[in-house]
């Protein structure tokens, strides 16, 4: 397994090397090192591949999971929220994602008001989304 790890780690980075200007291998590069919890190495990564279209609300995303693994919330909040501002208004499974992270992050924070108001946008209109329906009680216990 570590010799399949270290390969996929080479092919990765070669491609990288020899194609600099395109996103798509940044972000693939991106989630290797995600994986394998390089949060430094991943943010450098999917940095480079929000540059694009195709990849930037995904490459936001986990540039905000970096950010919370660092506890660099307010900056995770900027990614989630401009990923949230980019999305259209209707709650599909896309607005709710972005929306917990918010949340979960704001959570983290200490900051269970805010919280609390993201938690209920999904709440109103899916109440068995994740584990959205414990929290609220919690928070109103």
């Amino acid at each position: 397994e570590g010799e399949k790890i270290r390969a996929r780690r080479e092919h990765l980075e070669g491609v990288v090397k020899r194609y600099p200007n395109e996103p798509e291998h940044h972000y693939s590069l991106g989630e290797f090192y995600w994986e394998q919890s390089e949060v430094d190495n991943a943010l450098k990564e999917f940095q480079q591949a929000s540059s694009t279209p195709r990849f930037r609300r995904t490459a936001l995303m986990y540039i905000g999971h970096c950010m919370l693994a660092k506890d660099m919330y307010d900056l995770a909040i900027e990614q989630f929220e401009t990923v949230l501002n980019e999305l259209s208004e209707k709650m599909d499974n896309n607005r709710k994602d972005v929306v917990y992270n918010l949340a979960w992050t704001y959570e983290q924070k200490g900051d269970l008001d805010t919280a609390g108001k993201y938690y209920k946008e999904i709440y109103k209109v899916d109440a068995s989304y994740r584990d959205v329906s414990e929290k609220l009680e919690q928070f109103y216990q």
